[in-house]
């Protein structure tokens, strides 16, 4: 055996067994798209109920001095719990929920330590004296609120029943604070949220959808319902199913906080199987998603924009229903005009539009998206790049012959050269696959012309691709280098590593090229000059948006450049009595 031979036989012992063949464009559910999970999940999946008055310093009810006495008495407020006379618990009741109500360090752990908690939950069985029972859930809402293990001495108390029972409270503001203190609870682990569920709650949450017109309860609800449909692994379907036909509703009212938790509520909800999108789809839901698109409001937009990405993330057919909403003009403004989250989130959607039929595939083509996705791949930041090289390569991958030679006249050959440098392995994976389909497709279109000269192999060399190739084939991942190897031996015009390949590598690579018939082909053998059209149009449209905060993120709080549209006050009169008279329009 020849010292070459003992070198290739080592280094293909040190591959793994071959698998079955991952598609390139198979369709990707965890994307790290950076809408979320941080902040989000702190600030607005647990909630403290603060009062109006303590929330503004000027408007105080009480000073700061004030409220240290009251500190410094809390361990009296919690003796006077254990009296049996109503004027002494009472008082001391509401001095206690002051405290937990204070907007800085309320004094959670404090009022745990002191043994309050169970004199709490007892308040909460005095059915006969609501303003008692109002102020012990409002208190348990607080605690509730606060960290896991403060949520865990609550769930641990029982209250979880007792709050569920409320619900179907005479009392209003008793059943808007129990649907508070739940939310509460179901936001602080899937845990505590699939227990939560467990007690038919969105059966009372429909409920209230139906017979409250108070827009305070109808929002807190849509919150926490919203905690409920979040989390992964997700809930059951058959618990959350009912819920979906009541947010398709609640979308289309007018106020703001409650548009965008039902929003964020459907997109939970969508990251789920594709069954899980078609209950969403079925209530046809999908228009109104891409009008809210368009909403200058970047709260609103954001949920909107990952509902979007998660329906085309479902079968064929569900990827065309949102396609049939024409959807593909507003994704193509919000890449041009966008922030690197709203384009990198955009370009996800595209990509996996591309993951699908040929159809698809050359809907998104014509809409003029490959020149916009060739320039993020030469001038934007990397997270971007990455999801418009996903959409790129599918489009290779899945496209017709004639889709590929469209590209290969925009430049993508230098693109994909690009990114052969990069450290990503299945986007490098992906890469070296469609460098593949377009140098074989080159070298099948000099055949058919009987030449010898692969113009697609030749435009690959002068880019330097060939020289990148032959540094992959160090690379420590087999299917990278089985990848490399293979384009070497069968498309390099001076393959001058020989002593590093063998003809053996041929079998190590799975050439799985479908067949394409002429017709097929011939029928997307359109006039592009639409498209061409659009990229002259568009040249100045790129710019240089690698230092630009991003525009939308749920670790911050929106700030929006319009709030005409949508009524965020519950204080205003006149707008509760706007988005009531929606909220009647809708049969909930």
């Amino acid at each position: 055996m020849s010292n070459f031979e003992k070198k290739l036989k080592r280094r293909q012992a040190r591959f793994k067994p071959k698998s079955t063949k991952e598609s390139t464009f198979e369709k990707r559910y965890d994307t790290s798209i950076q809408i979320s999970k941080k902040k989000r999940a702190q600030n607005l999946r647990k909630r403290r109920n603060i009062s109006s008055a303590l929330k503004n310093k000027t408007n105080s009810l009480f000073t700061d001095e004030e409220i240290n006495k009251k500190l410094k008495n809390l361990p009296f407020y919690t003796k006077s719990l254990q009296s049996n006379d109503r004027s002494v618990y009472f008082p001391a009741l509401r001095e206690i929920r002051i405290l937990l109500s204070l907007e800085k360090n309320p004094p959670l752990d404090k009022v745990i330590e002191l043994g309050a908690t169970p004199y709490l939950v007892e308040f909460l069985r005095c059915d006969n004296d609501k303003s008692l029972q109002y102020e012990a859930v409002w208190c348990l809402t607080n605690i509730a609120s606060g960290t896991p293990e403060q949520t865990k001495l609550i769930v641990d108390l029982e209250t979880i029943p007792i709050f569920v029972k409320l619900l179907d409270s005479e009392n209003e503001a008793i059943q808007e604070q129990s649907v508070w203190a739940l939310g509460n609870i179901a936001g602080d682990c899937i845990e505590y949220r699939d227990l939560v569920l467990s007690y038919n709650v969105i059966e009372f949450f429909l409920k209230i959808f139906k017979t409250k017109k108070r827009v305070a309860i109808i929002k807190t609800t849509t919150w926490s319902l919203y905690n409920l449909c979040s989390g992964k692994p997700r809930p059951k379907f058959e618990l959350i199913k009912p819920a979906i036909s009541i947010l398709a509703k609640l979308v289309k009212v007018n106020h703001r906080s409650i548009v965008v938790d039902a929003c964020w509520a459907i997109s939970c909800i969508s990251e789920g199987s594709d069954k899980y999108i078609q209950a969403i789809l079925d209530t046809e839901i999908c228009p109104t998603i891409v009008e809210l698109l368009k909403m200058k409001s970047l709260q609103i937009r954001a949920p909107a924009l990952r509902c979007i990405g998660n329906f085309v993330t479902g079968n064929d057919k569900q990827t065309d229903i949102v396609l049939e909403c024409d959807v593909l003009p507003t994704l193509k403004d919000m890449i041009l005009t966008g922030s690197s989250i709203t384009r990198k989130e955009a370009c996800w959607a595209i990509s996996n539009i591309c993951a699908g039929v040929t159809s698809q595939i050359h809907s998104v083509i014509i809409a003029g998206f490959v020149p916009i996705l060739l320039k993020i791949l030469k001038q934007d930041i990397y997270p971007v790049q990455k999801e418009a090289a996903w959409g790129i390569s599918n489009m290779i991958y899945g496209g017709l012959p004639t889709h590929v030679r469209f590209l290969v006249k925009y430049g993508v050959i230098a693109r994909l050269c690009d990114l052969l440098t990069i450290k990503d392995q299945r986007i490098l994976k992906a890469t070296l696959e469609s460098i593949e389909k377009i140098l074989r497709l080159g070298k099948q279109d000099a055949e058919a012309k009987k030449s010898r000269i692969n113009a697609s192999g030749i435009e690959f060399e002068a880019a330097g691709g060939y020289e990148k190739i032959q540094k992959l084939l160090q690379h420590q991942s087999p299917d990278v280098y089985r990848r490399a190897s293979f384009i070497l031996l069968h498309y390099s015009q001076n393959n001058s590593d020989s002593s590093s390949l063998s003809d053996d590598d041929d079998d190590d690579y799975d050439e799985d090229e479908d067949e394409v018939s002429e017709e097929d082909n011939s029928r997307y053998e359109t006039n592009f000059q639409e498209i061409k059209s659009f990229s002259t149009q568009n040249q100045n449209s790129f710019f240089d948006r690698s230092d630009q905060e991003d525009e939308f993120s749920e670790e911050d709080d929106y700030e929006d450049e319009d709030n005409s549209n949508y009524d965020d006050d519950d204080t205003d009169e006149e707008n509760n009595g706007q988005c009531i008279k929606k909220l009647e329009e809708e049969e909930f």
